[in-house]
């Protein structure tokens, strides 16, 4: 940076570092004397922030490639700033390669927006990177918690990456990590005479740069791959052979007589078609220990391999400024074990992530800057099984489900029998899901007088792509009630029981040509925006910004969703899909037709995002730093909770058939499942088992109020210390309410089907605007660069709570999706801690160059090294 006057000597000052989203006050000092003079200084690094209000904390290329990472996966480093918390959810499970789920400051796991090179790699459904950067790649990023500029948005949080690019020099780098079991000891659960159980892990890879064309044109290439093959044993308990003979000890009745089987022997022409594959099949071993628990022992070992590329080309274009344009490609594949079958009780999740952007910065003139950004991400995962043979399929013999089902959709059935191990195929095998995304930016600086204006604007146009239906042949994980008297006898006469037998079936208007029902739900964001940064005077900065969040009520393209309809009292769906009436489907009383594509949000026209932050100097020398701010920020509404809306009745049935004990109808066995939907009718009560899921016909704008106030202070040259208050208020969050929940017991209202509210439908999940959330800390870091250590600890002393962590129920207290609230129709009662709530944390790390080799105390002056 250079600074010159006439009667003054220039100024110059190098070796200035800016890291990503920075804003650095470089002081310079004019003498006077010739112009043809040049005084020049070298350029320490600011230790703090005295231009904005901002908090965040930046993770620098020394911390990326030195810190210990186990799987050199970034997202590890995002607990080292303040405020963050891991916590248990979905991203970790359905987005393979990313780690767990993050909590910053308060906000929900899926409130993180993840750039690179400010274009957006998130997965929107999840809150999570898609395309994951190697870490070689990688030049440094930072965690904004608290970023009061108004440039920012989509979501409360950003991380935004900043890719390497090449030099003009060459350089190069390959590495291999290795680790096996040879110095790993036996867990309990290994057997004392078999080998232990492998483990071979490999990451490998490499990064080459330099310059095409000297001071033109540069080159960076980037590989990371990783294999890992890692075995596990275990104990579990599977069916006597005897018993699976139909062979018994005890009494064994018929359901059918009520009398007991003649030698406690069952028939063999009596085993229904279900187990009669499984034992043809042998799903079930043989024990293999004498244990009556833990019978069988085995040891498995699941493969897992990921590749990582991405390629950067950057080109000089002069007085035209610069151009890049950089593309990652993330393949990931792993294989969990599903049920205790190998290979067809495998699930494979595979996931192709892609994320490209060009981009062109271009300095109009000395105090106008304009950036350009074209980018697109695509985040596919495919959770896919090992086809059952159809052999297999046609003796079943199922009615009611779909048929010519393809690899690898054609999942075998699972099977689970009371008090022993799952066979057969996984559950929920297939899965598909892709979300492509263009996202356009362009932002404009201008510099003129004591104001630094930024304004611009983003637009971004995606669509979530979605097959969930799965089970298509059943899963037959329901027989404990013991109508026989014995669990394994149940199984083999087919006798399913309370635990149910759950499928996916075609609806009397299945979506044509397709297997399951395969949707597509379009998103549209446009934020126009604009920034003041104003210097008040020498030791004051004001920022003033206001974005524009404009966000789409999401539709499917072909209308095949619905939501609740709050006008009609025993319950039912406003069917956008207009087709529908003709055929009969919308009758008046469970289904109406709505007659427009998406409920009406009033309120997304005013989506304004106001922001203010300050930074006052105390004094000239800038020492220390008081710093505070307000903003609001539009949240990521949908997720993947809405997915949900277009999974329903009539273009396909969550069915799930189950039996109790002393039922009025008659028992039945799973060689007279399925009971089919008849084209073009209205679904009737009775066939009314079949999960429900709406959206809110009130769609609102979720957003959170974000605020703090703190002091940083320059201790030494290389030593700063900063403290600060943070708070944030969310407010219309997303929430699944089970609204179908029963009423309390009352002896007017004996049974749960009359105590529900829509006696029309079973379980029905409505997707509402209505959460909350609050979150108050005080944030104490200190940091220290310099005479080569670079270090930092963190403290955070928070307290977080709200109405739930997360809008499927998903976190540390609430496991499982589609549970609710203890009481769905008084959700205030559920206020209270977050699941991602912590007390107190501590972070400390630290990088340590050792003062050996070129350049440093100890031997500096040796060669040959």
């Amino acid at each position: 940076m250079s600074a010159e006057l006439a009667g003054f000597s220039v100024a110059k000052e190098s070796g200035i570092r800016l890291n990503v989203d920075q804003v650095a006050r470089i002081n310079l000092t004019l003498a006077v004397g010739a112009a043809t003079e040049t005084i020049e200084v070298q350029a320490r690094t600011a230790l703090i922030e005295t231009a904005t209000g901002s908090i965040g904390q930046v993770v620098t290329a020394k911390q990326i490639t030195e810190l210990p990472l186990n799987g050199r996966n970034f997202m590890s480093l995002l607990f080292l700033g303040a405020g963050a918390v891991q916590t248990d959810g979905e991203q970790g499970s359905m987005r393979q390669g990313v780690g767990s789920a993050i909590s910053l400051m308060g906000a929900r796991p899926t409130s993180n927006n993840f750039m690179i090179d400010g274009t957006s790699n998130t997965d929107t459904a999840l809150g999570t990177p898609a395309a994951v950067l190697s870490v070689d790649a990688m030049e440094e990023f930072k965690e904004q918690t608290k970023t009061y500029s108004a440039e920012y948005g989509f979501s409360a949080n950003q991380i935004n990456l900043v890719s390497k690019s090449g030099t003009n020099e060459y350089h190069g780098a390959l590495f291999y990590f290795g680790r096996d079991d040879a110095l790993d000891a036996k867990n309990f659960f290994d057997s004392p005479t078999a080998p232990k159980p492998p483990l071979d892990q490999k990451q490998f890879g490499g990064t080459i740069s330099g310059p095409i064309i000297k001071n033109k044109t540069f080159l960076l290439l980037n590989y990371d791959g990783t294999r890992i093959d890692r075995g596990y044993s275990a104990f579990t308990t599977v069916p006597n052979p005897e018993e699976l003979a139909g062979r018994f000890t005890r009494t064994i009745i018929d359901p059918v007589t009520g009398q007991p089987f003649p030698n406690n022997t069952i028939p063999s022409s009596r085993f229904s078609r279900l187990a009669q594959l499984v034992l043809r099949n042998g799903w079930y071993p043989a024990p293999n220990t004498d244990a009556p628990q833990g019978n069988y022992q085995y040891s498995r070992t699941l493969p897992q391999t990921q590749n990582q590329f991405t390629v950067r080309l950057d080109q000089d274009l002069g007085s035209f400024g610069r151009v890049f344009a950089r593309y990652t490609r993330t393949n990931y594949e792993n294989t969990a074990a599903g049920t205790l079958n190998e290979g067809i009780g495998d699930s494979l999740f595979v996931q192709k992530n892609t994320n490209w952007q060009v981009s062109h910065t271009w300095a109009i003139k000395n105090n106008v800057v304009n950036v350009f950004r074209l980018g697109r991400v695509e985040a596919e995962a495919n959770q896919e099984g090992v086809a059952c043979p159809q052999s297999d399929v046609d003796s079943l013999a199922l009615t009611g489900v779909f048929t010519n089902i393809p690899d690898p959709q054609r999942g075998c059935p699972g099977v689970g029998i009371q008090g022993y191990a799952g066979v057969g195929g996984p559950v929920n095998d297939y899965t598909s899901s892709n979300q492509p995304m263009w996202d356009v930016s362009n932002t404009t600086t201008w510099i003129t007088g004591d104001h630094t204006l930024t304004f611009g604007a983003n637009y971004r146009r995606w669509w979530l792509q979605r097959d969930l239906a799965n089970d298509f042949l059943g899963n037959f994980g329901g027989f404990n009630i013991g109508f026989t008297g014995s669990y394994v006898a149940d199984f083999l006469l087919g006798y399913y029981g309370s635990n149910g037998v759950s499928v996916f079936q075609p609806g009397p208007f299945p979506v044509e040509g397709a297997v399951g029902n395969p949707r597509e739900y379009n998103f549209m964001y446009f934020a126009p925006y604009i920034q003041d940064d104003w210097k008040v005077s020498s030791k004051l900065t004001l920022n003033l910004g206001l974005r524009y969040d404009y966000r789409n009520v999401p539709y499917e393209t072909n209308d095949r969703m619905g939501w609740r309809n709050l006008d009609y009292a025993p319950g039912g769906l406003l069917v956008a899909d207009e087709k529908l009436a003709p055929g009969g489907i919308v009758d008046g009383a469970y289904y109406q037709e709505a007659g427009r594509r998406t409920p009406d949000n009033p309120d997304r026209y005013k989506a304004f995002a106001p922001r203010i932050s300050f930074a006052y100097r105390t004094s000239e020398s800038g020492n220390t730093v008081i710093r505070g701010g307000y903003g609001i920020f539009y949240d990521s509404a949908e997720g993947r909770e809405i997915d949900g809306a277009a999974d329903i009745y009539p273009y396909v049935s969550r069915g799930s058939y189950q039996q109790t004990l002393n039922q009025a109808e008659p028992l039945q066995t799973t060689d007279q499942l399925f009971p089919s939907f008849t084209s073009g009718g209205v679904a009737t009560p009775a066939m009314n088992t079949f999960l429900a899921v709406s959206m809110s016909p009130e769609p609102k704008n979720p957003y959170v109020q974000q605020w703090s106030l703190g002091v940083q202070r320059a201790i030494t040259r290389t030593t700063s210390a900063e403290v600060n208050y943070v708070g944030s208020h969310g407010a219309n969050l997303l929430m699944r309410i089970q609204v179908n929940q029963a009423f309390e017991y009352t002896p007017e209202r004996p049974t749960v089907a009359e105590r529900k509210p829509y006696p029309n439908f079973g379980v029905y999940i409505d997707s509402t605007w209505s959460g909350w959330s609050d979150y108050h800390a005080l944030n104490a870091t200190l940091t220290h660069r310099g005479r080569g250590l670079l270090a930092s600890v963190a403290y955070t002393w928070a307290k977080s709570t709200d109405s739930k962590s997360a809008a499927a129920g998903i976190g540390a207290n609430e496991t499982a999706g589609w549970q609710g609230f203890l009481n769905n129709h008084d959700v205030a009662r559920d206020h209270g801690l977050s699941s991602f709530d912590v007390a107190h944390r501590v972070v400390a790390s630290f990088v340590w160059n050792l003062p050996f080799g070129k350049g440093e105390r100890f031997g500096k002056d040796a060669s040959g090294f």
